[in-house]
């Protein structure tokens, strides 16, 4: 589930976590290219959510702060398994059930 909202607040909901220890584990899950995306201009234009100023890093929408629609269309169905999956590594949860969760995963990452 890809929630609307920064990678940073769908992979850590909570805001526990350092940006680094989640620029890391997006790297380690092969996702650096999504670290490197530039928010869509038009979309902000259209978009009021997009719009919104916030002082700081977050306020340029790249690496981690870059903003997600619902259900993450702007995503290959592998990078959004790819992010569910650093969400779980990163709460450390104790039982992870998957059903075909690296079916859309390029075969090198898997």
């Amino acid at each position: 589930m890809i929630f609307r909202d920064t990678i940073k607040f769908n992979i850590d909901p909570t805001g526990t976590v350092p940006d680094e220890e989640i620029e890391d584990l997006l790297r380690t899950a092969g996702l650096e290219d999504l670290l490197k995306r530039e928010p869509d201009r038009l979309k902000q234009k259209k978009d009021r959510w997009f719009m919104q100023e916030i002082d700081g890093d977050e306020g340029t929408g790249k690496g981690i702060y870059y903003k997600l629609n619902d259900g993450g269309d702007c995503l290959s169905a592998g990078e959004k398994q790819l992010i569910c999956i650093c969400r779980a590594i990163l709460r450390k949860n104790k039982i992870v059930v998957l059903d075909e969760a690296t079916a859309n995963i390029d075969i090198v990452t898997e």
